[in-house]
């Protein structure tokens, strides 16, 4: 059950630190570098314990609508979504199953949205910011327009309210709170590196065993 939580809560982190796949209006291919921290609720889970599992910097590399993201954690290793698939593949240090979640899933519910009257300055860029209160918590985002993202990407992203949130965004968030009843994290962005990248980076590589994660699908 622990596994399944820490895998799970870098799942959703993930889907929401990538919102960022169109730079000025056009398809941004390169690297993203977010710096994580984490407040776990869960008794069994410290907050050293959730950085060393899930690791406190996670680089993103994206190209069209796929992305990949690296993590130095002990216990989470790579995440990769494809977006042909609609499916987020997730690789840990104790196995080397890949474990997919379907992207159309839904795990949680908009209650309700709203744009702060209040900016944020964010690796120099100014940033409006979005709340959302979900059936699960509540995310705050920020973002710069400046920083274009074509919703039409992740529309079937049904999964961490992604696609509602690009949907209203329509940008790359530089930062987000998720709070949620087990946790709470923060991701915010601390370089943006455009490069080009090989289109075999975002295919599943070698005969590692690809299974469905139980009950996200």
């Amino acid at each position: 059950m622990k596994r399944v939580k820490l895998l799970l809560i870098v799942a959703l982190i993930t889907l929401m630190a990538v919102q960022s796949s169109v730079l000025d209006a056009q398809s941004f291919e390169g690297r993203v570098i977010y710096q994580v921290s984490y407040e776990s609720k869960i008794a069994e889970v410290s907050n050293e314990e959730m950085n060393t599992f899930m690791g406190g910097d996670h680089e993103y590399y994206l190209k069209g609508g796929d992305y990949k993201m690296l993590s130095n954690g002990e216990f989470f290793e790579s995440q990769l979504y494809i977006h042909a698939e609609n499916r987020v593949y997730n690789k840990t240090a104790q196995s080397d199953t890949l474990y997919w979640i379907d992207g159309s899933f839904e795990d949680t519910e908009v209650k309700s949205y709203r744009f702060l009257d209040e900016t944020a300055n964010v690796l120099g860029y100014e940033c409006k910011v979005l709340e959302v209160i979900e059936s699960t918590g509540k995310t705050t985002y920020y973002f710069n327009e400046q920083f274009a993202l074509d919703p039409e990407y992740y529309s079937n992203h049904s999964f961490g309210n992604w696609s509602f949130v690009i949907g209203k965004t329509k940008s790359l968030l530089l930062k987000f709170v998720s709070e949620r009843e087990d946790y709470t994290v923060t991701s915010t962005a601390v370089r943006i590196e455009p490069m080009k990248l090989s289109e075999s980076m975002f295919q599943l590589q070698g005969k590692n065993p690809v299974k469905p994660m139980p009950g996200f699908y």
